[in-house]
């Protein structure tokens, strides 16, 4: 049905891609159901871990409000509240799964969270001149764990979609100025941003070095619409209204047909879900055409964000800050020994994980007794050896 092909380069390395093969794709098997009281106001899933963490406001009260709780899906469970700061809000996840920088609503502030060593980063705030800001968006920066990107609206004016950079060390110099309003990480060299606060609706792309990042080019209508946002998987920008951008040469590749609410692409398998609603839709990357769709009899508010929660499972939170998992579709398995998320299954993989069994991190926990020793290692070789297909 869905594979995908690995190809060994040498005795330690492994890079894959997806195969060619296509079927149709059914969401006949497909179910949801919703973590019980639990408001989340952002959420990302940790393949390393295969947890969800969550931002949960204060109102929850005492001991677990302004934390980053922590999900078990399986047991559908919260199995740790993170105090991390006031009225923690948007999530982004570094494409290692080693942080995750969380937008402190209530300190305008954003700040991280080291998931292989616990170490919780210090807060840096989140202003647009003198004046304070909040994180309209926020993304880190593929390639590059500890830097992300933000557009921040000022708090005493009407403007917003101003565009930030943030490193460890706290604000790095910027661009001019540039109205943008939803953020993708294309790849470790290039930011895709869009503005949707007015009828210019400009799509922009940047470079960035590690450290400098510089504007080449933009275009106008590509995507249009008011609170429309996008997301870069593949190599591709994906539109919260069904469009497909390529954002190297900024043209249009074409539009999902009542593609429309929050989005997740699935390269590896050439399609892309969309949720809107209580309706997931599924559809061809190739032709463009809905595949399947299905109607939920939970009801659900508008979706914030839709994201790959494990093999044939997707997460999303509503913006009422519902959080739930939909399974029984076609996700891929996560490459578990890809441990460091860049694609390509090597000895840099190896290091990193005897570095998280030194630590004593919990995602060093590869067989999941609870303990960390050597026997994690023992299994991850030899799953290594298997490599991803």
């Amino acid at each position: 049905m869905f594979d995908r092909v690995a190809i060994c380069c040498g005795a330690l390395v492994c890079s894959f891609f997806p195969s060619l093969a296509q079927a149709q794709v059914s969401l006949d098997g497909a179910s949801t159901w919703q973590f019980e009281d639990v408001q989340a106001w952002g959420a990302v899933y940790s393949r390393l871990e295969n947890v969800i963490y969550a931002s949960i406001h204060s109102d929850v009260g005492y001991p677990t409000g302004n934390s980053l709780a922590v999900f078990d899906i399986d047991s559908r469970t919260a199995i740790d509240y993170i105090t991390i700061g006031s009225e923690p809000g948007l999530l982004s996840i570094s494409d290692d799964g080693s942080m995750i920088h969380v937008a402190i609503d209530g300190a305008f502030s954003v700040r991280s969270y080291n998931t292989i060593t616990g170490d919780i980063g210090q807060l840096h705030p989140l202003l647009v001149g003198n004046n304070a800001a909040v994180a309209e968006d926020i993304v880190v920066s593929m390639g590059n764990p500890g830097t992300i990107f933000a557009a921040l609206d000022i708090l005493i004016s009407t403007s917003d979609g101003n565009l930030r950079l943030y490193g460890s060390g706290g604000e790095i110099p910027s661009p001019g100025y540039f109205t943008c309003n939803s953020l993708a990480s294309v790849d470790p060299n290039t930011l895709v941003t869009y503005n949707n606060s007015d009828t210019g609706y400009g799509l922009y792309r940047f470079s960035f070095d590690g450290t400098d990042i510089v504007f080449e080019e933009g275009r106008g209508s590509l995507i249009s619409g008011f609170n429309v946002r996008i997301e870069a998987k593949g190599g591709l920008i994906y539109s919260t209204n069904g469009v497909v951008v390529d954002p190297v040469t900024l043209t249009r590749l074409g539009v999902f047909p009542g593609g429309y609410g929050a989005v997740e692409s699935i390269p590896e398998l050439g399609i892309t879900y969309y949720l809107s609603g209580d309706t997931l839709r599924v559809f061809d990357n190739e032709t463009f055409l809905l595949m399947d769709e299905i109607d939920f009899d939970i009801p659900l508010s508008s979706s914030r964000e839709l994201f790959v929660a494990g093999e044939n499972r997707l997460g999303y939170y509503t913006t009422t800050g519902v959080l739930g998992i939909i399974e029984g579709i076609p996700v891929p398995a996560p490459c578990i020994v890809d441990f460091t998320g860049d694609g390509v299954v090597d000895f840099f993989d190896i290091s990193s994980f005897i570095t998280a069994i030194n630590l004593q991190s919990s995602v060093a926990d590869f067989n999941t007794d609870g303990n960390l020793d050597f026997t994690d290692l023992e299994e991850f070789m030899a799953a290594f050896a298997e490599g991803c297909h």
